[in-house]
């Protein structure tokens, strides 16, 4: 296998919204002095750093999490292995850091898009990592806890995206604050919003609710009453040998 060939297919080829390289050059076009001058190659180069920071995340979270599809295909690890699919995901994250250093813009706007990607990675890594611990210890969370997972481990990559854009329009001193605290809504949001998506009637996920880190599981079980609630706090506790289906924990959450 070419992890370089995977890079692009199925790497940064395959589906998604391209939310992140998006935002990347709406900040910029946002703050810039000419907001509707041309796209510049060195904006070009650092939107496709950020969408394969992202991927990467993907490939890696889908090890982690033993997902079997993404888009609707095999996942790569599935479908090339575990270990292609770790070096395409290594790969992604070097190519997007080597995309950000080969620009003409200067040392100092260079040097800080290089920290915003590191910076935001290590807190995705983090995010991740209390998810993955939960996972071996599962307890109760409270939603505010659920918040706070959500947080850690989506809002670091809306915030690259922004204040990379930020860096290259000479405006991240200006914005630094309000888009860090901008990205932490919009990575709530997003989380909660994927939530719901999981519970759709179309949705594509196991029929069967698993217990995990999910706000609306967590709503369920410090709101609900009675036999509801009953069942909310043996689906925590690992519990219960019937798990709820989807379409019952919809209706639930509906009352």
């Amino acid at each position: 296998h070419d992890p370089a060939r995977l890079v692009g297919d199925p790497g940064l080829a395959r589906a998604g919204n391209r939310w992140r390289p998006f935002l990347t050059v709406a900040a910029h076009q946002a703050l810039r002095s000419d907001p509707e001058g041309p796209l510049s190659d060195d904006l070009k180069k650092a939107a496709i750093a950020v969408e394969c920071f992202h991927k990467a995340s993907l490939v890696h979270d889908d090890i982690e999490d033993n997902d079997k599809e993404r888009y609707g295909e095999a996942t790569l690890h599935e479908e090339h292995g575990v270990g292609v699919a770790l070096n395409v995901g290594d790969l992604l994250i070097g190519e997007g850091y080597r995309l950000l250093a080969d620009n003409l813009l200067s040392p100092v706007v260079r040097g800080a898009m290089l920290k915003i990607a590191a910076e935001g990675q290590r807190e995705l890594c983090r995010g991740q990592g209390a998810e993955l611990l939960w996972d071996k210890h599962p307890v109760a969370l409270s939603s505010a806890q659920v918040l706070e997972i959500f947080r850690s481990k989506t809002a670091p990559a809306f915030e690259v995206a922004l204040k990379v854009g930020a860096a290259i329009a000479c405006q991240l001193d200006e914005t630094g604050d309000a888009l860090h605290a901008y990205s932490e809504a919009l990575g709530i949001a997003y989380q909660i919003r994927d939530d719901l998506d999981d519970l759709g009637e179309d949705s594509s996920a196991d029929n069967t609710v698993a217990i995990r880190p999910s706000i609306v599981l967590a709503l369920l079980r410090e709101r609900s009453k009675g036999e509801m609630k009953a069942t909310m706090e043996k689906l925590w506790n690992g519990e219960l040998t019937a798990p709820p289906d989807r379409a019952t924990v919809r209706d639930w959450a509906q009352t």
